[in-house]
């Protein structure tokens, strides 16, 4: 992941936590997903809440990593691909949010995970391959 392809994603979040920017979710938008095909997934998430993490960010080409102190941390030693990226986090997003993937190529949506936490997602396509930008929301 080099430091442009950071700054980008660091820019698109900071936007999300602009509340004159920030949307409300429609309804229907969260959900709460169960292990098994996203139990991938569900790791690398657990691992940032664990680590007092902001941002879950997978990027083709590099392994999975943590938003830590606005430090960049692996969680993982793989290199991903995009279709890696892609089976880790469709099954996670409402149906609405995948078709808008594979019409556009982007989509965000919402979800939480049963003793996880909230995350607000960004999975998009960067040089022709899947990336995402998972945000932990705040307890409420």
């Amino acid at each position: 992941m080099s430091e442009s392809d950071i700054d980008r994603l660091v820019a698109e979040l900071n936007a999300l936590d602009d509340p004159d920017r920030r949307e409300a979710a429609p309804p229907g938008d969260e959900l709460d997903i169960v292990a098994g095909d996203t139990s991938r997934l569900i790791g690398w998430l657990r691992s940032v809440v664990q680590r007092h993490g902001s941002d879950l960010l997978l990027v083709s080409h590099a392994a999975a990593a943590a938003r830590v102190d606005k430090r960049i941390v692996p969680i993982g030693d793989d290199l991903l691909t995009g279709d890696e990226i892609e089976r880790a986090v469709l099954p996670a997003l409402p149906p609405h949010a995948r078709a808008l993937y594979a019409r556009d190529g982007i989509a965000d949506a919402s979800f939480a995970v049963t003793g996880i936490g909230r995350f607000r997602v960004n999975l998009h396509r960067e040089r022709g391959r899947a990336a995402a930008t998972i945000r932990a929301l705040p307890r409420v």
